[in-house]
């Protein structure tokens, strides 16, 4: 018996909190339902800005295709190693402020190969 009026209860109940009686949803009226974080202008916004991060990887990918061997094996140890300047310097047994001073260039070049690029 009480299986029964608790299966009535949340059929007839919470059927007509979620549907209208046209049958469509009141999802924005219930608040089990409705989702107040969705926001469409801010999933656009998103969008491009994963679109044009996109745009600036392919960018840096060809700019880093036109650095030298140096170059390249540097930011190499750098990001893909995560390697300090210290350690680095080590390595090829030159100051830290030298391979600061690489580092900067290598910076600066890929900054205008991909404004160029642009």
């Amino acid at each position: 018996m009480d299986e029964g009026r608790r299966y009535d209860y949340r059929i007839a109940c919470n059927l007509e909190s979620y549907v209208d009686e046209n049958g469509d949803s009141k999802a924005e009226h219930n608040k089990l339902l409705a989702d107040w974080d969705a926001d469409p202008f801010n999933e656009i916004l998103e969008m491009e800005n994963c679109e044009e991060k996109q745009k600036l990887i392919e960018q840096l990918h060809k700019a880093m295709g036109q650095l030298t061997d140096k170059q390249f094996r540097t930011i190499q140890k750098k990001f893909y190693e995560q390697k300090t300047n210290v350690e680095i310097a080590a390595e090829e047994d030159v100051t830290e402020a030298a391979i600061r001073n690489r580092l900067n260039k290598i910076y600066r070049r890929l900054e205008k190969l991909i404004s160029k690029g642009s």
